[in-house]
């Protein structure tokens, strides 16, 4: 999965800027996000987030329809 920028704002004058993303999977949008964070930090912390959602994303435990839970 990769994340690809979908608009960012000016940087700040306190060095922040607000970037929003689609995560990608093949040639699919699967979930759109908006961060706000540090200039410095935002790519790894969007990263970080495509690796987060990924795992969740191929979780076992994730519910499906049809799921019975008792």
């Amino acid at each position: 999965m990769k994340a690809i920028v979908t608009s960012a704002s000016e940087v700040r004058i306190d060095g922040q800027q607000s970037v929003s993303f689609d995560i990608m999977d093949k040639d699919k949008v699967v979930v759109s996000s908006t961060v706000d964070g540090d200039v410095d930090t935002l790519k790894s912390q969007i990263k970080q987030t495509v690796t987060e959602y990924e795992q969740k994303a191929k979780s076992d435990n994730r519910l499906k329809e049809g799921d019975v839970i008792s």
